[in-house]
């Protein structure tokens, strides 16, 4: 492969570079490219040269014949660990030495050529765990079993760092609901916290635990928990596009009361225990004041897949206020889909805007 030979020639030349004054980056054509190379991968290289005003020049791979570094480097391996050290290249065999620990050639998924110091700040930086605050008060619309014009809250916190990420949420909603034969009135009352905890422990690939419980009058929810377990892969990570895919075991339980009267007289009603799958499909894309974020989760059941599930769909654009610091309007709507219901409408669509504050 030209990009694992290139690489292997390119730290070969680390030992013997220090005497230059600049990176050079040889062309297939036979003429010299002299500046600072930021970083290496599999398609371009990245060189930053007075000839372009100090800005950052792409060069294709397949146009480049060598490449000679005279600073350090940090290697990124395909797992996601990162070495930071001296390179020790005059072994055989595809092989090298970064930091003392011997690398495969082939492992390597990029190279960045920073000052050394520089390296070991931004590694202990992505190594400290960052907390994000998250307070937002709601108006929300429901349709389906139910038509209400309700306000809430729901509160956030996240603390992670390049690799590990625990996620504590909650939301609250309260307000008048109508049947959907306008038969009764009554409160709406709706409360659900969470915990998750995920871990990139083989970049991409990782694993996640959760569990979250809460109650849902107008759903006749006295009591609901829902627990999951599996591994996932990071499809997509950057730092302003993530699309992440997971799959695990999942346990559900319903502790189910009348709050609604809509039960039919004499008939009994079990309360609902079961295990299957937990499956989800998360995306999020940034911009430099919004984002948007969509999530879709999918839970059948061991019994019966096809008849016994619940099904998930919520998206939200969110942009910051002008002239107001760490202060974001969020519009989104999001699709709850009950198999097991005993409702006439199984489907219940949500359509809310919300006025949200961060603290970092």
């Amino acid at each position: 492969m030209f990009w694992c030979r290139n690489i292997f020639f390119i730290l070969s030349l680390l030992a013997g570079a220090s005497t230059l004054f600049a990176d050079d980056v040889w062309m297939e054509n036979g003429s010299v490219l002299r500046g600072r190379v930021l970083s290496i991968n599999g398609d371009f290289v990245v060189l930053e040269t007075n000839i372009t005003n100090n800005k950052e020049l792409r060069i294709k791979q397949s146009e480049v014949a060598t490449i000679v570094i005279e600073h350090s480097c940090e290697v990124v391996l395909k797992n996601g660990e990162r070495l930071v050290g001296p390179l020790d290249a005059s072994t055989t065999d595809g092989f090298l030495i970064v930091g003392g620990k011997e690398i495969f050639v082939e492992d390597i998924r990029e190279v960045f050529t920073k000052d050394a110091q520089q390296l070991l700040i931004e590694a202990a930086e992505r190594q400290r765990f960052k907390t994000e605050i998250e307070l937002g008060l709601r108006l929300n619309a429901q349709q389906g079993n139910t038509e209400s014009l309700n306000g809430g809250l729901h509160f956030d916190l996240v603390t992670k760092n390049d690799k590990k990420q625990l996620k504590i949420y909650s939301k609250y909603l309260y307000g008048k609901v109508r049947s959907y034969n306008d038969r009764w009135t009554k409160s709406n009352d709706k409360f659900l916290a969470g915990i998750e905890w995920r871990d990139d422990f083989y970049d991409p690939v990782l694993w996640y635990i959760l569990t979250e419980n809460g109650y849902d009058h107008t759903l006749n929810q006295r009591f609901s928990d829902y627990s999951a377990l599996g591994l996932g892969v990071n499809i997509i990570k950057e730092d302003k596009h993530s699309l992440i895919f997971r799959m695990g075991l999942s346990y559900r339980y319903d502790d189910l009361h009348d709050y609604m009267n809509t039960w039919e007289v004499g008939k009994k009603y079990d309360n609902t225990s079961v295990a299957g799958l937990d499956v989800a499909v998360s995306h999020e894309y940034k911009w430099s004041q919004s984002k948007v974020v969509t999530e879709l989760k999918y839970s059948p059941s061991f019994d019966s897949y096809r008849d016994h599930y619940v099904a998930t769909c919520e998206s939200y654009y969110q942009a910051e206020l002008p002239s107001f610091q760490n202060m974001y309007i969020r519009l989104g709507m999001r699709h709850d889909y009950d198999s097991t219901r005993e409702y006439p409408k199984k489907l219940d669509s949500y359509y809310y805007t919300s006025l949200v504050f961060k603290w970092k």
